[in-house]
């Protein structure tokens, strides 16, 4: 069993000291035959241990502040693989995440629930100004073909003609033209593009979008509505899963990610792209608003992503990317 950060052994020590020292305080014979201590000197003894023990504390507190960061990162990490290690254990119902309140009012996909396609299009699409879609603001807009290119050379990767990829979180559709170039341009090629989203009103979209580009001659593609807790595609139909800048998103992410991992043939990779949190990497966005949105730091989603069965691979590099890092997986 993982064990999470605890009390530090120099501190315990003492506390176990003082703790002996009490108990070990003499007792004498009162005339009436009862057992009484000498109060004032069992107290002056006591209150000196607890100073010197406050003191001690203080200066062993300094010491782990100046390694908090650090400390912090190791502790969400262990306790995330605890914690979903003993729901794998237990088969018990997934304790949804918690995330900030006050940023998310209405719910964590609040913004995208919506069954107005129209509207989803204007806000998010918009011909290339929207907010998933302007690369003047979205830092992941201005880098999809490199991400897409990273992909394909990446041996860890290796995306080629031919593949079966699954955009989860497609949005409105940024990947699909250079994924399509890779896996299933080709009249001769059997790759195709799997669009998953959880919105009716991006699904409805994607559709009319798929549609256009079938008749094209572009590629294939297929649009599936997942849920919070299932691909919604039959087992092993993959051999590569992007999520970009979704993962934060999910409402219940360990029981999500068995189901996607489940989607994947035998070896099939998982390509994570997702906000660092941190606010000096971030430009698109206020100060303090990365805190907000995304609820845990790289550590503790890979721990998570390893909890429901994935072997991290490595981290890959993907220049003109400071706000996002980029994570593969194995299945």
């Amino acid at each position: 069993m993982l064990r999470r950060c605890a009390l530090p052994a120099s501190l315990a020590l003492g506390a176990a000291a003082l703790t002996a020292s009490v108990l070990a305080q003499p007792t004498y014979a009162r005339s009436d035959g009862a057992l009484t201590g000498k109060p004032k000197l069992a107290r002056r003894s006591t209150v000196g241990s607890l100073k010197a023990l406050h003191s001690r504390t203080a200066r062993i507190a300094a010491v782990h502040t100046a390694n908090g960061t650090a400390l912090g990162a190791l502790d969400r990490r262990l306790g995330a693989i605890e914690a979903a290690s003993a729901q794998n254990q237990t088969g018990a119902v997934e304790v949804p995440p918690v995330f900030d309140a006050a940023h998310y009012p209405h719910g964590i996909n609040a913004n995208f629930l919506c069954a107005d396609k129209e509207k989803l299009d204007a806000c998010y699409g918009g011909g290339g100004c929207g907010r998933f879609e302007n690369p003047t603001i979205r830092e992941i807009a201005r880098n999809v073909p490199a991400i897409v290119a990273v992909m394909q050379a990446a041996p860890c990767v290796a995306l080629r003609a031919g593949d079966t990829v699954l955009d989860v979180g497609a949005g409105t559709g940024v990947f699909a033209a250079p994924l399509l170039e890779v896996v299933g341009q080709q009249p001769s090629s059997t790759g195709q593009l799997v669009q998953l989203e959880v919105s009716e009103g991006f699904v409805a979209l994607l559709r009319d979008k798929a549609e256009a580009t079938a008749l094209a001659g572009q590629g294939v593609v297929r649009v599936e509505q997942c849920s919070d807790t299932a691909t919604n595609v039959e087992p092993g139909c993959a051999d590569v899963a992007l999520m970009c800048d979704v993962y934060h998103h999910l409402s219940m992410p360990l029981t999500f990610m068995r189901d996607l991992r489940a989607s994947l043939r035998d070896g099939g990779k998982l390509v994570l792209i997702d906000f660092h949190r941190d606010d000096a990497r971030i430009w698109s966005h206020p100060p303090g608003w990365v805190e907000q949105h995304v609820r845990a730091g790289q550590d503790e989603f890979r721990a998570e992503i390893e909890a429901a069965g994935f072997t991290f691979v490595e981290e890959l590099k993907i220049n003109g990317m400071t706000e996002n890092y980029c994570m593969v997986f194995r299945k």
